[in-house]
């Protein structure tokens, strides 16, 4: 069966960007493609992942194309603003795929995301037994770290927000926990999308 039009344009976006990151020689068009490829299965998880790599530092949207130590401004234009429509068009992909799991069971929250608070929990102990089996993995101390900080955040004990601009959590479950962990990487997933939502509150 052939796929849906928005989900044949969010794939060949997808493969548009993962061209340009591969002549670059970019390790990013590797996660890229493999988006696509999801995404190209009807796997909604594919818009997900790609959405867990967009915000915060270092981040896709940090990417800069270069050559012979130069910025290539063509390219580079280009690439942010396939970015930018996949991220559109993702987006609106995958809260159609969310509206649709709330029509079958009654564990979603009205609008089709888990509580903060019992997510950021939840992820936060996931963190804590990941590191007992990875104990030499670097990266998950900052994670833990950050998640303390949003559980903190959504109980009080914490009232800077202005730290949400440097949780990484959708960045480093790219680079670090996806070929680990999926389960994990996609709890990490969730929580940058929710704190996507919180920066978005604040603008």
């Amino acid at each position: 069966m052939d796929l849906h039009p928005d989900l044949k344009t969010f794939v060949e976006l997808l493969r548009q960007i993962e061209t340009l990151l591969r002549n670059d020689g970019d390790p990013w068009a590797d996660r890229i493609g493999q988006c696509a490829e999801e995404v190209g299965r009807r796997d909604a998880y594919g818009a997900k992942r790609f959405l867990g790599y967009l915000g915060g530092m270092g981040s896709l949207n940090d990417v800069v194309l270069m050559r012979n130590g130069r910025p290539l401004q063509i390219e580079n234009d280009r690439l942010h603003e396939l970015i930018q429509r996949a991220s559109e068009l993702g987006r609106r992909l995958w809260n159609q795929a969310q509206e649709s799991i709330e029509r079958y069971t009654l564990t979603k929250s009205p609008l089709g995301a888990p509580n903060p608070l019992s997510l950021f929990k939840r992820t936060l102990k996931a963190a804590q037994k990941f590191k007992s089996s990875h104990p030499s993995l670097f990266v998950i101390n900052s994670i833990i770290s950050q998640l303390e900080y949003l559980v903190a955040l959504q109980i009080g004990m914490e009232i800077d927000r202005s730290r949400l601009k440097d949780v990484i959590l959708g960045v480093q479950a790219a680079r670090e926990i996806d070929n680990l962990d999926l389960k994990f990487a996609d709890l990490l997933y969730q929580v940058a999308e929710a704190v996507e939502r919180m920066r978005a509150t604040d603008t």
